[in-house]
């Protein structure tokens, strides 16, 4: 029924679209604003946005926006001094943290996972170091599929980095952070113009990180360069090119396994780390991005758009856990790493491996939008497509295995590095072709919209590891929809209703080597989005609806070819609210509870259905106190399940049965409430800054990926900053 209105809507605007455009050069008195393909902080207030480019890649108005969108800019990121994204992340509604953020972020959107790394809303393929905060201008999270620009992405959502960018006027600073962990860097962020009429901008970003981690023998060796140019034709027509280069050397980590004799985390201390002294690390990612908008007339405007990504990644890791080994003992394969209940404590299966991956992704985009008139009604369409192609290659070892005790020393040395077992060239290429239209009644009191898009993917991959073996494809395509509604009650308060769609290719065989079902996600959201008080008070709230298709090879027993398909089903409320007044009080808040549910009754790992969370900050402008500024947070999150399993207590015979497997050992992670806190002196062209995150030190797990893989949260961590803009 919804996509037959779609179809529909799509129809009868376009007719009417080709109509109005036969006719706009002979009004001369039109006057209507052609959306632009960048956004402007003039409208930010605070620590939010105005408006948002990742919904359909130009300059959108959240309160015109049929969806829920939160944007966070630089200032936020800077007054919580933000190692990762998700130190952001973490006050928007419904989010929390993925399974294991050492090292790329990866969070939860209202339940259920995101994991792709977007970056202007190009796909960072394989990269797994996430985008360092420096280079980072502003965070958009889209909550629920995105099916315009975004359609074989998950269906939770995304988080879009947008970078910076070079600006008009001169804007330079340096600023040397020191702490605890996880601190130690200075970084240089310089932008200007390079000519006197302001046509060729530049900026020049530039980090060196060298900091010991929170865990035993952790670090982070960082270097970031990241020059770029803008060159501005016109008011309306400019061409940027920004270059960027990320190397990052870590310290091996892994998390703790469960005790099951406790169903807690091993009781050991929270820093202790099971890798070997010898594991290493290594990622690099290089982008080059260009990208050019113009407006082609007053009511038609594009932009085309390039992005290369190179990403290496080299890293030898040792963790606790494996199926065991021939000749090792004290550890039954069922406890997969996990203290067993009875028999030997003291020993536990450790396994090795090496990996090495290298890929390279090319992005082009091309977008156009019109806006126009026909009689009473406005029009905003978009049209365009995007052609991604990404091949990599991938190498590993086999699993060397050793036991430790892990109460005690670990091993001197390591098992001899197993023989390669793995070592794959893969091909993915993607294709998207796509439409929305947007209908504006009543002066744009009243929204109407509907988009469709048209996706194609095409995988091949060849284990080269032999050599008569011959590549394996596999193909998938989908069309996915988006329609909405907004109706204005005021010109600061609307209500919206949406509904979107999102495809992910399923690269996966069966075990009769049959390419398993796409993976599809629809969201249905009905909400009210406010700019109260003059703008002073923002507010976002809405019920949401979502559905998302699971499917995967049945384990072994079952019939040759059997597959599991789920329906994961998430429903709930949230909000998020930002406060501003006069520059003095500045808050953001967010609350959501949801309900999740799977068709076949596993429970949902590290997932929290109640969250809440608050950043408060209060600034003196003026007065005996000029420049002080003060600053604290908390962020809450219920109790979850640990892993997925059967049974939601942990409870009964499958628990305890011999034949149980890591996938099974059902347990819980309690709520937790962390608390961070900011005092900071504003001086002239000085700032100088402490942070503290966690500052009541609480222990806790921060996320869970398997049994043996549970990750303490980061204790206390003070940092001091001092910044310097000239």
């Amino acid at each position: 029924m919804i996509k037959r209105y779609l179809k529909l809507a799509l129809g009868l605007s376009g007719l009417a679209g080709l109509n109005a455009a036969a006719q706009i050069p002979g009004k001369a008195d039109e006057k209507i604003a052609l959306p632009s393909f960048t956004v402007s902080t003039k409208l930010d207030r605070s620590y939010t946005a105005n408006d948002s480019l990742s919904v359909s890649r130009i300059s959108v108005s959240l309160l015109e926006t049929p969806q829920s969108v939160v944007v966070f800019n630089r200032e936020l990121v800077d007054d919580i001094a933000a190692g990762r994204t998700f130190d952001a992340l973490k006050y928007v509604a419904g989010v929390t943290a993925g399974n294991v953020n050492y090292a790329q972020d990866r969070a939860t959107l209202r339940g259920l996972v995101a994991t792709d790394n977007y970056v202007d809303g190009v796909l960072m393929l394989f990269g797994e170091t996430n985008a360092d905060p420096v280079l980072i201008e502003r965070i958009e999270v889209i909550k629920g599929p995105a099916p315009i620009l975004f359609a074989n992405g998950p269906a939770a959502g995304l988080i879009n980095k947008v970078s910076k960018s070079p600006l008009a006027e001169a804007r330079n600073s340096a600023k040397v952070t020191v702490g605890s962990f996880d601190a130690n860097r200075a970084e240089f962020d310089l932008t200007g113009p390079l000519t006197a009429d302001k046509k060729l901008l530049y900026r020049l970003v530039a980090v060196r990180q060298d900091s010991d981690g929170f865990y035993d023998r952790t670090y982070t060796k960082r270097w970031v360069f990241a020059p770029m140019l803008t060159y501005r034709f016109s008011a309306t027509s400019e061409v940027t090119l920004k270059y960027d280069t990320t190397e990052t050397a870590f310290g091996s980590y892994n998390g703790l396994p469960l005790d099951r004799l406790t169903r807690q985390i091993i009781a050991v201390d929270p820093k202790t780390n099971y890798a070997d002294p010898t594991n290493f690390r290594t990622d690099r990612l290089s982008r080059l991005a260009l990208a050019g908008t113009t407006q082609i007339t007053n009511w038609l405007g594009a932009r085309l758009a390039l992005t290369g990504v190179w990403v290496g990644v080299d890293r030898e890791e040792s963790r606790v856990g494996g199926r065991a080994a021939t000749g090792v003992t004290g550890q039954a394969a069922e406890f997969f790493g996990t203290l067993p209940v009875t028999g030997d404590r003291t020993t536990l299966l450790r396994n090795s491996q090496y990996f090495k991956r290298e890929s390279m992704g090319l992005t082009l985009q091309n977008d156009y939008v019109a806006r126009f008139r026909t009689g009473p009604l406005e029009h905003t369409t978009l049209a365009g497509f995007e052609w991604r192609h990404g091949n990599w290659s991938r190498l590993g070892t086999a699993l060397a295995y050793d036991s430790i005790n892990p109460f005690g020393v670990l091993p001197a040395t390591i098992p001899a590095r197993g023989a390669v077992n793995q070592r794959f060239d893969e091909v993915s290429a993607d294709r998207k072709f796509y439409a929305l239209q947007e209908v504006g009644l009543m002066e744009r009191r009243v929204l109407l919209s509907g988009g469709v898009t048209r996706n194609f993917n095409r995988f091949r991959a060849l284990n080269t590891l032999v050599a008569t073996n011959v590549p394996t494809y596999r193909r998938a395509q989908a069309t996915t929809w988006q329609g909405g509604i907004v109706g204005k009650v005021s010109s600061d308060v609307s209500l919206f209703g949406g509904y979107n769609e999102s495809f992910q290719p399923n690269n996966s065989l069966d075990t009769a080597g049959r390419q398993l079902p796409n993976l599809e996600g629809k969201q249905t959201e009905i909400g009210v989005k406010a700019k109260l008080w003059q703008d002073r008070v923002r507010v976002t709230a809405a019920w949401f609806d979502i559905k998302a298709s699971t499917s995967r090879a049945a384990p072994p027993g079952r019939p040759i070819g059997a597959v599991d398909f789920a329906t994961q089903t998430s429903r709930g409320v949230d909000a998020d609210v930002a406060v501003s007044l006069n520059r003095s009080w500045d808050v953001i808040a967010s609350a959501a509870r949801f309900d999740l549910k799977d068709s076949t009754t596993v429970t949902f790992p590290n997932v929290s259905e109640t969250t809440a969370s608050a950043w408060v900050r209060r600034a003196w402008r003026d007065g005996a106190a000029k420049g002080l500024v003060l600053g604290v947070g908390a962020n809450y999150q219920s109790s979850r399940d640990g892993t997925a399993g059967p049974n939601r207590d942990g409870t009964g015979s499958v628990f305890n049965s011999a034949a149980n497997n890591f996938a099974n050992v059902t347990f819980g992670l309690p709520s937790r409430t962390v608390v961070d806190a900011l005092v900071a002196y504003e001086w002239q062209t000085w700032r100088f800054a402490v942070n503290v995150d966690n500052a009541f030190d609480q222990d806790y797990v921060d996320a869970s990926r398997f049994a043996n893989t549970l990750q303490p949260g980061y204790g206390r961590n003070v940092k001091f900053s001092m910044a310097y803009r000239f």
